[in-house]
């Protein structure tokens, strides 16, 4: 039976060891790398994509974190995620991934002028010592070896996303994974067709001297993880260069069939062609001052016809391309305020609701988190999008019947406008952008879906197969060169034989618009919405249509893996403040049990130590032998059971 100076000093030893049990394995565990992911989707584990691009490493890639210490304060968790997201890295390569950690300002002067010549500078970041603001300079790069191939990644790319852990953890896997696509892919090559103009000279400081197609964003998203895509040039007759894996054909106008016959041949070698289409020219950036600043002004917009020469070679592989431009129900809206204005005086300011028809917008769920069935399940190369904004997309129909007799194809609608959609003839060349009322828009009663973007791929039969040119000695199997003013120019000496069967599997995209990838549309559109500022569903859709262009691209060049890293960070952009809430709320409950939990593991285990060591049950387990009695009366009868264990003899 235990005294009550015993039970305080049981309980004592017991808080104390536990206390410093807790301690020594939190000191132990300090080091090693461990996370729980408490999130519904598992948007901060290392995606199965990004594990698969890693195994795939056939020799060492070795890793320098080249990161200044210490960082600012608010970045002090940089160096924790970054090494844990890398031990991950390097258990997925089966230890080909090396690292190591390198704070420039230990190293010699040699060490940081050779950062230097390799263009790895610091950067200067603001910070607060003692509540005074100070700036420093401060080095937060990776460099990344693999064989001959090298890649540098700037941390600060990712912005916002530094500042918090959590965004820090789940955007670096796809930044990782892009630079061993890119190693390990050195040969694959992707290529842009393309018009270049140059600005007028009072856009010049804007846009600079030089020819520009407005593909910088573009150029620059694919050179993140792939070659910087090459400048390809088919005037008179020179074919698209052998060694382009991918070719995007960017608003086509003027192509005349020797071009035509190139980009065919090209998808019959194997390879594979994304072509964004237009109908019209809405935003040129020869044309800014001298069409769009009135058309801005007046809601109407004078627009430039193309004549982009595909629609014959288009049809004989299913895809239709019909006149106009598409507008829909389904469309951007900014809602804003504007002056208000009494009998010439401006008595303050109201709510107006301004409609852009023209700005398509398709949403891949609705309001209630429904598919709305606009984007193709099937096709991982869209799905995840979330949603996708065309600016008067092009009207197309998908034949099945023409597309079966165009070779060993499949063929599939990726994403549809919606059932109110409808289409514009074009005549005049002038495009209404916006309205207020209903009543000041027509609305045509003939609705129904179109293709946004549609795909087709396997074996092709050319276009061209079977047919001739010419006469005589100047008969040929293909369309003729032509010079500048279309007379025919003799065959190249370099030109080989045509193919009429693609000798391997190739494909073809097709996007019903080609205004969501230039850069000249988002300032353009800017000033098309006037003071009420840019449509954050017009921001939002465009940026993602131009993701989908990069995932195709992506996929046709060197796989879908980098694709389905890309989507938790589309699927996390597109949630909304009650599902971003409902996340914290079940993480925190999760966190508030498991501690207690815990606590009473760690008790349970340090327990069965204590009884096995000292054969002492705790103080909370009672048992005959430690359960404490108040002293009993000596006056009192003895029990029968007291008097049965006497001995014998002895007088009770």
């Amino acid at each position: 039976m235990q005294t009550g100076s015993a039970k305080y000093w049981t309980w004592f030893l017991t808080g104390f060891l536990t206390f410093v049990l807790v301690g020594v394995i939190n000191l132990f565990l300090d080091d090693i790398p461990g996370s729980w992911d408490l999130t519904e989707d598992k948007r901060y584990t290392l995606p199965e994509a990004a594990e698969t691009i890693a195994s795939r490493l056939e020799d060492t890639c070795n890793i320098q974190v080249i990161l200044s210490d210490p960082l600012p304060s608010y970045l002090d968790h940089i160096p924790r995620a970054l090494r844990n997201r890398l031990e991950e890295f390097k258990e997925a390569s089966n230890d080909r991934i090396t690292f190591e950690f390198i704070a420039p300002e230990e190293e010699s002067d040699e060490y940081v002028k050779d950062l230097e010549e390799r263009k790895i500078q610091p950067a200067n970041l603001p910070d607060f010592v003692q509540g005074k603001r100070v700036t420093g300079h401060y080095y937060m790069w990776l460099i990344m070896q693999y064989a001959d191939q090298e890649e540098n990644f700037h941390l600060l790319e990712l912005r916002q996303a530094l500042i918090k852990e959590a965004e820090f953890r789940r955007m670096l896997p796809f930044q990782i994974a892009a630079k061993l696509v890119k190693m390990m892919n050195p040969d694959r090559q992707g290529g842009i067709l393309s018009e270049k103009k140059i600005p007028p000279p009072q856009l010049q400081q804007a846009f600079g001297k030089d020819a520009t197609d407005g593909l910088k964003t573009v150029r620059q998203r694919i050179e993140s993880h792939l070659k910087k895509p090459l400048d390809v040039n088919i005037k008179a007759g020179n074919p698209v260069p052998e060694n382009i894996d991918t070719l995007i054909v960017f608003r086509p106008d003027n192509l005349d069939a020797r071009a035509v016959y190139d980009i065919d041949q090209h998808l019959m070698k194997g390879k594979n062609v994304v072509i964004l289409l237009d109908n019209h020219a809405t935003i040129d950036v020869d044309r800014i001052a001298t069409d769009y600043v009135a058309g801005f002004q007046s809601g109407k917009l004078k627009v430039r016809p193309l004549r982009h020469g595909l629609t014959e070679w288009l049809a004989y592989y299913g895809i239709e391309v019909q006149p106009g431009w598409v507008e829909s129900l389904q469309h951007c809206v900014q809602v804003g305020t504007a002056p208000k204005v009494v009998n010439g005086r401006l008595v303050g300011f109201e709510k107006v609701t301004v409609h852009y028809p023209g700005l398509v917008l398709v949403r891949e769920f609705d309001k209630d988190k429904d598919p709305t069935g606009l984007f193709n399940d099937e096709s991982p190369v869209m799905a995840g999008l979330g949603a996708f904004c065309a600016a008067w997309p092009v009207p197309m129909e998908l034949n099945a019947d023409a597309v079966s007799q165009a070779g060993d194809l499949s063929a599939e609608v990726v994403i549809w406008t919606g059932e109110d959609s409808f289409v514009r003839d074009g005549k005049g060349d002038v495009m209404q952008i916006r309205y207020r009322d209903e009543a000041d828009y027509d609305t045509p009663s003939g609705r129904k879906s179109y293709p946004l973007v549609v795909s087709v791929g396997g074996k092709f039969k050319s276009f061209y197969a079977g047919k001739e040119y010419g006469e005589g000695e100047t008969k040929t199997d293909r369309p003729p060169r032509l010079n500048a003013n279309g007379e025919p120019l003799p065959a190249l000496p370099s030109e080989t034989p045509r193919l009429d069967e693609s000798i391997g599997s190739g494909r073809l995209w097709v996007f019903a618009d080609s205004d969501f990838a230039s850069d000249y549309t988002y300032l353009q559109l800017q000033r098309l919405v006037g003071p009420a500022g840019f449509s954050p569903d017009a921001r939002t859709g465009l940026v993602l249509a131009m993701t989908g262009l990069v995932n195709a691209v992506d996929t046709l060049t060197v796989g879908g893996e980098l694709v389905e890293i890309r989507k938790p960070n589309l699927k996390d952009r597109a949630l909304d403040e009650k599902r971003i809430d409902e996340d914290k709320s079940s993480i925190r409950w999760q966190t508030v049990f498991l501690a207690p939990i815990v606590l009473i593991v760690l008790g349970i285990i340090w327990g069965i130590i204590r009884w096995t060591i000292t054969r002492v049950p705790s103080p909370l387990i009672t048992t005959p032998e430690n359960q404490y009695e108040p002293p009993s009366d000596p006056n009192a009868p003895a029990k029968p059971e007291e008097v049965a264990a006497q001995p014998e003899g002895q007088p009770s």
